[in-house]
């Protein structure tokens, strides 16, 4: 965690400052099923969601005004997290394609710390360091 007195850590460093390429790259690595984090901003706030990859990355053959993809831009599947309440999360149903540009590259993978029936629990060290990255990067 960083400290308004702390070095930056290298590795946030280096996330923070990612591109298209180095999240193509992360994603090619990630297994089907792999939990990632989305960058969004909403009305000037940064922050992020959960999501489930569901596919390799492909290239959009059309525009999607409900995603904001364009076509010729590279995607993938995904199925959204819904966040109840806290550090607690549900799978949703939404099966929608995502960007490659919006998805958060960090250094090691992203786990749930527990999970229970259509319950999925997230650390609070995984989170903080989630919100780190978002708070310290601008949109690709």
């Amino acid at each position: 965690m960083l400290t308004p007195k702390s070095q930056p850590d290298r590795a946030t460093t280096r996330v923070a400052v990612q591109s298209v390429e180095a999240a193509r790259q992360y994603l090619s690595k990630l297994r089907i099923g792999a939990l990632i984090a989305c960058f969004q901003t909403t009305e000037g706030q940064k922050g992020y969601w959960l999501a489930s990859k569901r596919s390799e990355i492909k290239v959009a053959d059309k525009n999607d005004p409900t995603t904001g993809i364009k076509k010729g831009e590279e995607v993938l599947n995904i199925i959204w997290y819904d966040c109840v309440q806290g550090l607690k999360y549900r799978q949703t149903d939404v099966h929608t394609s995502l960007s490659v540009s919006s998805v958060i590259v960090t250094v090691s993978n992203i786990v749930w710390l527990k999970t229970t029936v259509n319950r999925f629990y997230l650390g609070e060290s995984t989170s903080t360091m989630l919100i780190d990255i978002v708070n310290s990067m601008s949109e690709l």
